[in-house]
Parts: structure tokens; sequence; C-alpha cells
């Protein structure tokens, strides 16, 4: 049996704070938890930067 639940939040850092308590007071496995921005607005955009690129850098393709 399977539990759905829905929020909507203010910011993003609400939204990963609910999922980190998720995990680590419920048990609640990660890839268990499905994340959606509202519209396209509310995206974090389409443009690589920081964790998303190869180095961590801002600019893709460039180490450091």
């Amino acid at each position: 049996m399977s539990t759905a639940l829905k929020a909507n939040f203010k910011t993003r850092r609400e939204a990963e704070m609910t999922i980190n308590r998720l995990v680590q007071e419920y048990g609640i496995e990660r890839t268990d938890i499905f994340v959606a921005a509202e519209d396209a607005e509310n995206s974090a955009g389409e443009k690589q930067a920081g964790s998303d690129t190869a180095a961590g850098c801002s600019q893709p393709g460039r180490s450091g």
C-alpha cells in the first residue's frame, strides 16, 4: 500500500528541509520522494552550475 502526500512550499529551502526530515526522522527512502516545481517560473533553470557540473565549477567543461 502506498501513501501520497502533496505540499506546496514558499521556498526551495523549506521543501529541502522537509525532505531531509522525512528521510532522517521517518525513514522514508529518498528515492521514493518526488519533487516538482509548480510551473516553469518556479524552477531553478536549465543552466548548469555548482554541483550540476562535472567538476563542481560554475562553467560546464572547465575544471576548478
